[in-house]
């Protein structure tokens, strides 16, 4: 209660120094003093019987308090509520505690006038919220000429009346303390918030900064908050922005309205440029009207955006632009989102036709069953690669075509992204090709003629027919592998002479890998 009357007095808050003018115009003398023992208020009675000015004794320490009363600093009864001293105690009569409250009664010469008098005491505690004591209250009465003059029972009225007055100042000085107690911890909340916000605050006026927090010196680049004090708000403003932010200020201030989040930009005075959002609110301190910001930093928010943007401008145009069919479609309904042209040339359809159909509507896949065992394996693997699809385009026309497709994720939601390459003529080929080989394979086995195959390289047998078999009278495996020469199939040195040479012609001028020689 006593730090809060010091500083009441010290910031002249109305409330608290109503509560002052009730102790200053007490009919009695009364002096507070704070934990510490130093008088935080002297009322005007006290003034009146001991001839010291409130100005000449607020403060003061070291049982100041006592000398106007005793002579000499010493302890006086409010120094019991803090200590149990016998010998203080002793200096008293009829010395009386009740609870938290010591009432006692003392013959003093007071050094002021010379005047004796008898002195009524009574000293309180005063308590914070918590119920710690925080310094300690006292007030006299003169009851000299009551106990001269007066029965007994009208001195008891009169101590009744002081109680009943002091327990009310009590009473009021504890209410009071505990408002104080409740603001104090608001205030050191509101503080902690600022100064431990990962966010910028500060407040400014007339283009004067006048108050930043410690995330808005690291924004800004301030270096600290002292040097931040009375920088110049509008150098910090990106020059595109200048004119806009200036005429937000304006409004802000003359017209008491709170601007919006708005996005600018800052230049630091390191040069460096940031992406911010600030609102900006009008707010009135010690009668001041001034300007408070809120001030985010989104710079790597726009950065992510730009980079989002161009990845999503590359995905686009090798979606667009790519040579295969492509469409993005919903997982399990299949509803398409969107196609490439290659996809609706592949089909047959126009955009209009498919965009917002289904797989299903479209009817492009000639065993519908395939896209249901495709979807269960894209949904346990997440993707699936080349697999052999048969579609069904618009016409009706069958192609066949190697599906790929993977779980992508566009706006938080999951889509298939899949890609079509056909391969129906490459099918054909292998088809006409594998024909090809079976044709050639029987014609090569089944001729009643000698038929060999050996490599241009080495000449070695690759393959020979049954024919090929019975003439030379060998079997399969011991011709494998081997030359003519290995195996000896030419008696007559002239003929192998001659094979060897149109051999060497065949491998000259002949551009084919398999060569049937007889």
């Amino acid at each position: 209660m006593i730090e809060g009357l010091v500083y009441l007095n010290r910031q002249q808050n109305l409330p608290n120094m109503q509560l002052l003018d009730i102790i200053d115009f007490l009919p009695d003398p009364t002096l507070v003093v704070d934990q510490d023992r130093k008088v935080v208020a002297w009322n005007r009675a006290i003034e009146r019987i001991t001839g010291v000015s409130k100005a000449d004794i607020i403060d003061k320490g070291e049982y100041a308090y006592s000398l106007p009363f005793y002579g000499k600093a010493r302890p006086v009864l409010l120094d019991l509520i803090f200590t149990d001293d016998y010998t203080t105690e002793k200096k008293y009569r009829n010395v009386v505690k009740e609870e938290n409250t010591i009432y006692g009664e003392v013959l003093v010469k007071l050094p002021y006038n010379q005047k004796e008098v008898l002195l009524w005491l009574k000293a309180s505690p005063l308590y914070d919220s918590k119920g710690n004591i925080v310094g300690a209250i006292e007030t006299a009465r003169d009851i000299t000429e009551c106990k001269r003059n007066h029965p007994q029972e009208l001195v008891n009225k009169q101590i009744i009346e002081l109680e009943t007055a002091n327990e009310q100042l009590q009473k009021e000085i504890f209410e009071q303390k505990q408002v104080e107690e409740s603001l104090r911890e608001i205030k050191e909340l509101y503080c902690q918030l600022v100064e431990n916000s990962p966010n910028a605050i500060l407040l400014h006026s007339k283009n004067k900064l006048k108050f930043i927090n410690k995330a808005g010196v690291k924004l800004f680049g301030l270096g600290s908050i002292r040097e931040a004090v009375g920088v110049s708000m509008i150098d910090l403003i990106h020059p595109d922005y200048k004119d806009i932010v200036a005429e937000k200020w304006r409004q802000v201030q003359d017209e008491r309205v709170t601007a919006s989040l708005m996005e600018e930009k800052i230049v630091r005075p390191d040069g460096k440029v940031l992406d911010i959002e600030v609102v900006t609110a009008p707010c009135t301190i010690q009668g001041k009207n001034i300007m408070q910001a809120l001030v985010f930093d989104i710079t790597d928010r726009k950065r992510a955006e730009k980079m989002l943007r161009l990845s999503e401008e590359k995905f686009s145009t090798a979606f667009n632009a790519g040579p295969n069919p492509m469409a993005i479609t919903t997982i399990e309904s299949g509803r398409i989102i969107d196609v490439n042209s290659n996809f609706l040339s592949f089909f047959g359809y126009s955009r209009q036709q498919v965009i917002n159909k289904t797989i299903a509507d479209l009817n492009i896949y000639k065993n519908p069953e395939d896209r249901t065992k495709l979807i269960n394996y894209i949904v346990q693997h997440g993707f699936i690669k080349n697999l052999n699809i048969n579609f069904r385009k618009r016409s009706g026309d069958i192609r066949i075509a190697l599906f790929s497709s993977e779980i992508i994720a566009i706006g938080g939601e999951q889509y298939l992204l899949s890609v079509i390459s056909d391969i129906t003529e490459l099918k054909q080929v292998e088809q006409a090709l594998r024909l090809s080989e079976e044709r050639f394979c029987k014609a090569f086995y089944n001729n009643p003629t000698p038929m060999v195959i050996t490599r241009q390289s080495d000449d070695k047998h690759i393959e020979v027919n049954k024919s090929y078999e019975r003439f030379f009278g060998f079997c399969r495996e011991e011709l494998i592998g081997r030359t003519a020469s290995d195996i000896c199939i030419f008696n007559d040195t002239e003929q192998f002479k001659l094979y060897n040479k149109q051999l060497s012609i065949l491998h000259n001028f002949c551009s084919i890998k398999f060569n049937a020689i007889i």
